[in-house]
């Protein structure tokens, strides 16, 4: 169902994101986005704010968290790449 609308399910998770600093479920959000920004093809933050922008989203307000977010999505894609990586010579 998310393939219908695929940038409002990115700007939900961001603002969710977001709003789970520093809780448990911070990981969900990244997990989740790392995921959603593979399939969508987004690498920079530059883009990704450029898509909620669309949506409801004040920068002043908005733009701090979600580039921290967005350092945890790019590391934990990061991760996942090295991950599968390791397995390559078997």
């Amino acid at each position: 169902c998310w393939q219908l609308c695929p940038n409002t399910l990115l700007w939900m998770l961001i603002l969710g994101g977001i709003a789970a600093s520093e809780t448990v479920d911070r990981t969900w959000y990244v997990r989740n986005l790392a995921t959603l920004s593979s399939a969508l093809n987004f690498t920079e933050w530059k883009d990704v704010a450029e898509e909620v922008e669309n949506y409801l989203w004040l920068e002043s307000a908005c733009d701090a968290g979600g580039r921290s977010l967005w350092n945890e999505v790019m590391n934990d894609r990061l991760l996942e790449v090295y991950d599968m990586t390791e397995f390559e010579d078997f």
